[in-house]
């Protein structure tokens, strides 16, 4: 992750979101998701929107969700994601 590697990134920012290995953090997940997410990476995209969505680590914010997500993805793909993410990011 800390080479840049954007799918180390993704995958170290869930760790730190759901308390995997490590100690929660959200503000350390929305960081490493965004660093993945402004290479491309559309799963840490996805992420990074959840975040702000749910307030995890960045200030909430729905309309940053969809602006981040949605159209990256489209509608249909967002749904898909969503439930997935749901599941592997669930900290309740």
């Amino acid at each position: 992750a800390d080479q840049g590697d954007a799918e180390a990134q993704h995958t170290l920012g869930g760790c730190y979101y759901r308390g995997e290995h490590v100690t929660q953090d959200y503000a350390k997940a929305a960081a490493l998701f965004r660093r993945a997410a402004d290479q491309g990476h559309l799963d840490a995209q996805f992420c990074l929107g959840l975040a702000y969505r749910e307030g995890n680590g960045v200030p909430q914010d729905d309309r940053d969700f969809a602006r981040r997500y949605l159209p990256p993805c489209g509608q249909q793909e967002a749904r898909v994601r969503a439930v997935r993410h749901r599941v592997l990011l669930s900290t309740r």
